[in-house]
């Protein structure tokens, strides 16, 4: 759970009577994300009721967590190595909390998503990022590769 913006009175000396909370949560589990509405809920409530204030909670829903088809994955490795060559590949230590719309594609076909190595790079979404043009052959040879040897899969 993130809170990405706070926005509460008009001036430094006056305390305000109202305040605007908004954010994100993301979860790796559809079960768990299911649940965090009325957990957010809950916690609002009982923050608010300890200070003698009054909430109202909305909630939009936003695309779930990147869940890759690992068939797919592999298809995709073998495909950077051929055109890449060995050792092209960079494993991922563990999973991600960002939110990327390509997960509701998921819903409705097996697929995957992968990263082209930038280098070193500021991290998306940040105002100094700068995407690196060199990287854009790189993923058109992927993705020619990928169909060349994957046709029909």
């Amino acid at each position: 759970v993130t809170v990405t913006q706070f926005h509460a009175g008009t001036a430094y000396n006056i305390i305000p009577g109202e305040a605007h909370l908004t954010g994100t949560y993301r979860t790796l589990d559809p079960a768990v994300r299911s649940e965090m509405p009325a957990r957010i809920q809950r916690i609002a409530e009982g923050m608010c009721a300890a200070s003698g204030a009054e909430c109202r909670v909305r909630f939009m829903s936003g695309s779930g967590p990147v869940m890759n088809d690992e068939a797919v994955v592999s298809r995709i490795a073998a495909a950077c190595e051929a055109v890449l060559g060995p050792n092209s590949v960079e494993w991922m230590a563990a999973s991600e909390m960002g939110a990327e719309d390509f997960a509701m594609y998921l819903d409705y076909a097996p697929g995957a998503m992968f990263r082209l190595g930038l280098g070193d790079v500021s991290n998306l979404h940040t105002p100094t990022f700068d995407f690196t043009d060199e990287a854009i052959g790189l993923g058109v040879a992927m993705f020619c590769g990928y169909a060349l040897t994957h046709r029909g899969n």
